[in-house]
């Protein structure tokens, strides 16, 4: 029974995926960021200022800068995708982040991908337009002076047409790091936007984040916001200082009618995630029809898939708090989705797990030996000698 039950779950999460028409499918793999020779689409506009390039080589689009903070890479669709009655999705698959150069200090620094109403590639400065942006370690455009500097925090932004911005979301990267502190550039991040008739949802793969605020799933209207986009264009910006960022973008796809899955996913931990920290927040993207949410969680996979690890029922939230977790142990959880139809039809999720940071960390054996010279020089200084 135990079996069958996991494969029904997984059969009907692949099952309900549709992906809907592909308008764009660019993997910069011909040479040139303006054509698209050997994919869907025609390629994209560009426009670099200030010390700024931008390539297309071994299948990226490199978004480079070796300026300073007047420096602007932009690429954009020459495609656009209709948005409305439909969920369209904006794919942004390998983004690249590197240090160009070193640098501390404040200055503006918009490293960007996004969606907006048109296909110019143009400085944001002049005429930020209409659309969802989301910005990496920075809070430069989260304003309209377009000010700021790199803070360690990522948004998703929505700018209107009349230049109000609204923060949907905020949060932070648990690896991806170079605003201060050691800097890590080894993530490499898959960014899914999905903008249907009367709601988004922001989907991140490749690192774990934390401190979230906000919702990175809602509805406009409980954003407050009204989406004023009928139609939407891939958007890529590179603006740095203090330190200058590289942006590498490995594929770029954009599709329209695309049904989400019925079932929940983008699990947060991610799925056989390691070293995952005690206090973590389970949260998770709702399926297409998310009335409420049963959640599943416990150390044992067969309760978790049988149903008896049942920890909260019907609740409307997409996030749980278990608590203070153990150390180096793990947890398998599941979501079933219920709709509010009149049956209440409940959409099986699949079983996912993690295990969280062990109880003690490895000591390596170069700082073993570090600290037993410095013991023993302590103990046969030269007055003992």
């Amino acid at each position: 029974m135990c079996k069958k039950l996991l494969v029904l779950a997984l059969v009907t999460m692949l099952s309900s995926v549709v992906l809907g028409d592909v308008i764009v499918d660019d993997n910069f793999d011909d040479g040139d960021i303006e054509t698209n020779t050997t994919g869907i689409g025609t390629g994209f506009n560009m426009v670099s200022l200030t010390g700024a390039s931008i390539t297309e080589e071994d299948s990226f689009a490199n978004l480079i800068d070796e300026g300073n903070g007047a420096a602007r890479a932009v690429i954009t669709s020459k495609d656009e995708a209709v948005i409305g009655s439909v969920i369209t999705r904006f794919e942004f698959k390998g983004l690249t982040f590197a240090l160009s150069v070193a640098g501390t200090g404040s200055g503006p620094s918009r490293t960007v991908v996004g969606v907006k109403n048109d296909d110019v590639a143009d400085n944001p400065d002049n005429n930020t337009k209409p659309g969802f942006y989301v910005q990496f370690e920075s809070d430069s455009f989260s304003n309209t002076a377009n000010e700021g500097a790199w803070n360690g925090t990522s948004a998703l932004i929505y700018v209107a047409e009349d230049d109000t911005r609204t923060v949907l979301a905020t949060w932070e990267f648990d690896t991806l790091n170079w605003d201060s502190g050691t800097q890590d550039f080894t993530p490499v991040l898959d960014v899914t936007l999905d903008l249907g008739p009367t709601d988004y949802s922001l989907t991140i793969e490749g690192d774990t984040i934390s401190n979230v605020t906000g919702s990175l799933s809602d509805s406009y209207a409980s954003a407050g916001i009204t989406n004023e986009l009928t139609s939407g264009y891939a958007y890529v910006m590179n603006q740095s200082e203090f330190p200058l960022i590289n942006l590498s973008v490995d594929q770029i796809i954009v599709s329209e009618g695309v049904t989400p899955p019925v079932s929940a996913s983008n699990p947060r931990p991610g799925n056989k995630q390691t070293d995952v920290l005690r206090d973590a927040v389970l949260s998770w993207t709702p399926g297409m029809y998310p009335g409420t949410h049963n959640v599943y969680f416990g150390t044992n996979f067969d309760d978790v898939n049988d149903g008896t690890a049942l920890i909260s029922e019907q609740q409307d939230a997409n996030t749980y708090d278990p608590g203070l977790l153990d150390f180096g142990t793990t947890y398998y959880w599941r979501i079933d989705e219920v709709n509010d139809s009149a049956d209440a039809t409940v959409y099986t999720g699949i079983i996912w797990s993690f295990t969280t940071e062990a109880y003690s960390l490895k000591i390596p054996s170069d700082s073993i030996t570090a600290t037993a010279s410095s013991q023993e020089a302590d103990e046969f200084g030269p007055e003992n000698t």
